[in-house]
């Protein structure tokens, strides 16, 4: 038999035990909602992660972009900074010409008039002669015996001359007509020395110039918004894609190419340091003492072994793999390799020097992939070498 007690004691229980269950439930709801929550949380992040990773990807390929049409603007650039050269040099040259052959002109001109001046006043003379009114003087004229032998001395000489009459006519004929070939020639090479095809290289000196400074502040652009990409999946925590650098040649020695101090690395310059640069620096630039060795950073062939324009000495040296390493700025007179060379890797082919358009002593290094030029620092630095130390 139950008892008012034991009604309420049940009635406790219950209670107690439907609070139980409602702890346990609103427990296993705050559970799978923190759940909820964190899964949520891990999908925007993941999201974020591969945005990011998607727009450095297309930051780099637009950055790869640009420094190949800068390239090309540069290369365009140099060609026509050398034909503009070509086309002064070619100039002063028809300049000397054209002064040559006009004094030749105006001294042929001289000599011709001269020479059919002296044929004509000889065959005046001569048709004196043939008419006899010279022979009639000397014997009819009453003259006195010496004048007459002047006379006939005189006629002796025309005699003399009549035997040479056609050579002296052929020279005087020999002058005009070189007079005037020389007189022609003198019209030609002033024409030929005209400045207009100057005037055309300069203006394309000109459009390249404007074309390779368009192409230079687009490149400082895509750079700086792939250095943005970048600092993004840093602070995600993302590894970024590097579509050049997938690591080639990782497993061949690797050697700093000089030792010293890194003075302008690779990217946009705000400032120039010296006129005539572009706005991208291209390469790593190591400050070290003038005639200090540059080694080849691994073992490859040297493509090119001389000056360069602005790079001045210049030593490129294809690896394998569409792997290319440049060196610029090197001493005169001191590189040590020719094109065609097998080089090993840490092998001395010249010294820092400062040649081109240089502010002092340094080696500026190049790092092509795929005649792609990219950045040297972490393309080193991936296969064991912190450049310049």
């Amino acid at each position: 038999m139950s008892t008012p007690t034991d009604g309420v004691a049940r009635a406790a229980a219950e209670a107690a035990a439907q609070a139980a269950a409602q702890k346990s439930g609103n427990a296993r709801a705050a559970a799978a909602q923190a759940l909820k929550a964190q899964l949520a949380a891990a999908a925007r992040v993941a999201a974020n992660r591969a945005t990011a990773q998607k727009l450095s990807v297309e930051r780099s390929a637009a950055l790869a972009d640009a420094l190949t049409r800068s390239q090309s603007a540069q290369a365009v650039l140099n060609t026509a900074h050398v034909d503009l050269e070509s086309r002064r040099a070619s100039q002063v040259t028809a300049q000397g010409r054209v002064s040559l052959v006009h004094r030749l002109a105006v001294e042929a001109s001289t000599t011709a008039a001269a020479s059919t001046r002296s044929f004509a006043a000889l065959a005046r003379k001569l048709a004196q002669q043939q008419s006899g009114a010279v022979v009639a003087d000397v014997f009819l004229g009453g003259h006195s015996l010496s004048n007459m032998l002047d006379q006939l001395s005189t006629l002796d000489q025309l005699n003399h001359v009549t035997e040479n009459i056609q050579t002296i006519q052929a020279r005087a004929q020999a002058d005009t007509a070189r007079a005037v070939k020389l007189n022609q020639q003198d019209a030609e090479t002033r024409t030929a020395a005209s400045t207009a095809s100057v005037d055309a290289s300069q203006a394309t000196l000109d459009a390249a110039t404007s074309d390779f400074e368009i192409a230079g502040l687009a490149l400082v652009t895509a750079a700086s918004q792939a250095a943005t990409a970048a600092a993004t999946l840093a602070a995600l925590g993302v590894r970024p894609i590097t579509l050049t650098d997938v690591g080639q040649l990782s497993d061949q020695g690797w050697a700093n190419p000089a030792h010293g101090a890194i003075s302008d690395a690779y990217g946009p310059r705000p400032v120039r340091p010296i006129p005539g640069v572009g706005a991208f620096h291209f390469g790593t630039d190591i400050g070290a003492s003038c005639k200090s060795p540059v080694l080849a950073a691994t073992a490859g062939i040297v493509r090119a072994a001389s000056a360069l324009g602005s790079y001045g000495n210049w030593i490129l040296i294809d690896h394998g793999a569409g792997v290319e390493t440049g060196y610029a700025h090197l001493a005169a007179g001191d590189t040590l390799v020719a094109v065609g060379d097998h080089v090993a890797a840490g092998q001395q082919i010249a010294s820092v020097g400062s040649t081109g358009l240089s502010t002092g002593c340094h080696t500026h290094i190049e790092v092509r992939v795929d005649g792609v030029r990219v950045n040297p620092q972490p393309f080193f630095l991936n296969r064991g070498v912190d450049l310049g130390n």
